[in-house]
């Protein structure tokens, strides 16, 4: 069933194991180290790329700072190695952006694998995002993408925090909360869903109290989307394919 988004390291019952999102929490790839950072992708057929951090230039080595593997432009390709890779922004707001990005590679055989990086920037000191509207903006345009078109067992997320936990945290909290909200509508039960993904997960626990303020603001915001959009749904048939209808229901459509 659910399709939770839970840190590879963590033990998860073998039961829904097959269905469950995986994510492994990494730093950006070294600057040389690229290309082995594209063969784990290519191996692992990962097709989303979670960021929560800065871009900021090469002199600033704060604990946030991503190294920007990608190309900027589809006009200017970057090769790493035996990769050439080629990006294609799909999304640039003032907090996040969203890029479709292609490797190719000729070496020993011809291969191209393509995955979407996800990026938000804007964070304070205290690990929070700027703005919980753009936030939420951010996880309703990120979140179906991991659903959609993919055969089980479901290739694992990568998300990038360079070793600033705080980042991950939040993620994972809101991640938690919608899924929480959306099963809950969808007549699931509530209780055996918060002793599989909240209780059990200890990622929660650190978070402090100004991440967990945020982290009720956008779950209240997320109630009040859902329960607009399931209201005006009860005047339209019901769709066959439940797993796949959140951008839908996200954007009011």
């Amino acid at each position: 069933m659910w399709y939770t988004f839970r840190p590879a390291c963590f033990p998860c019952d073998s039961t829904y194991q097959h269905h469950q999102m995986m994510i492994t929490v990494k730093p950006t790839p070294k600057h040389g180290m690229e290309d082995k950072f594209f063969e784990e992708l290519v191996e692992q057929r990962v097709q989303f790329i979670m960021m929560l951090g800065k871009i900021l230039p090469d002199e600033q080595n704060e604990t946030d700072r991503v190294n920007c593997y990608w190309a900027l432009s589809s006009e200017f390709p970057k090769y790493y190695g035996k990769y050439e890779v080629i990006s294609f922004n799909c999304i640039n707001k003032r907090t996040y952006t969203a890029t479709f990005v292609t490797i190719q590679c000729h070496e020993p055989i011809i291969m191209c694998h393509s995955f979407t990086v996800f990026h938000y920037h804007s964070w304070n000191s205290n690990g929070v995002p700027t703005c919980v509207e753009e936030f939420t903006d951010f996880i309703g345009r990120a979140r179906p993408k991991h659903l959609l078109g993919l055969d089980l067992p479901l290739a694992p997320i990568i998300i990038h925090s360079n070793g600033n936990t705080r980042l991950t945290d939040v993620h994972f909290a809101v991640e938690i909360c919608v899924d929480l909200l959306w099963f809950k509508h969808r007549g699931m039960n509530e209780h055996h869903l918060m002793v599989k993904n909240v209780w059990s997960n200890s990622i929660v626990s650190y978070l402090n109290k100004k991440q967990n303020n945020f982290v009720q603001l956008a779950r209240v915001m997320f109630e009040q989307i859902l329960q607009r959009n399931f209201r005006s749904k009860e005047r339209r048939p019901i769709r066959k394919c439940m797993k796949t209808d959140f951008l839908s229901d996200w954007r009011g459509t």
